[in-house]
Formats: C-alpha cells, structure tokens, sequence
C-alpha cells in the first residue's frame, strides 16, 4: 500500500502540474492501479485500494491547501486568517479525499479482475 501511495502521489503531483487539479485523480486512480495489481484478492484491492487513495488524496491537499494563505496568515499571527487559509487545504481533502479513495478503489478493483482473469 506504501508503494500505491507513493507512485500515486508522484504521478498526482506531475499530472497536476500538466492538467492542473484534475491531474491528482489521476493519481488517485495510479494509486489504486498499483495496489489492486499487488493484492491477494478482490476485497482486498478495493480496500487497500481506497484506504491507499484516501491517502494520496490527504498528500495533495497538504501539497496544494497548505500554501499562501497559511502561511500569510501565520506571519500575521490572527486567527481569523488562519481560518480563512485553511479553507482551501479542507476543501481539497474532502473533495480529493473522497475523490481518490473511490477511483482508488474503482481501478484496484478492476486491475485485480484483469489480473485474476475475471474480467
């Protein structure tokens, strides 16, 4: 599940850079390529799958949410700014979050099939 998190992290953050945002489900559904192709059975890629997602959806959220706005509002030391910086860093864990573990687990699932001879 490491290494899923890993390349799908990679992989997110390269294509965002290339598709803008839309590049990190990219990396949500790389994620899940390499740990359904790893996983012992079906329940378990779509899990794993999911959880690993879930992960590398955590990852660009630090990576995108965590930027100007943080630290503009650290540097000025009022709360409210704080707030107000952390918005989007929350926004992109619950729509990237939930957005990656569910492409995550779409594509473990599908990655073992093809692997199992199921599909």
């Amino acid at each position: 599940m490491t290494i899923g998190v890993l390349v799908g992290s990679a992989v997110g953050i390269a294509a965002a850079s290339v598709l803008g945002p839309d590049g990190w489900v990219l990396g949500g559904g790389t994620t899940g390529v390499v740990v359904g192709r790893a996983s012992p059975d079906l329940a378990a890629a779509l899990f794993h799958g999911a959880a690993a997602g879930g992960i590398a959806g955590v990852v660009f959220a630090v990576v995108f949410g965590l930027g100007t706005g943080v630290r503009l509002a650290l540097a000025a030391g009022d709360p409210a700014l704080l707030a107000w910086g952390l918005s989007p860093f929350l926004v992109v864990i619950i729509v990237y979050g939930v957005g990656c573990a569910v492409f995550a687990s779409v594509f473990g699932g599908f990655v073992y099939g093809l692997r199992a001879g199921s599909i």
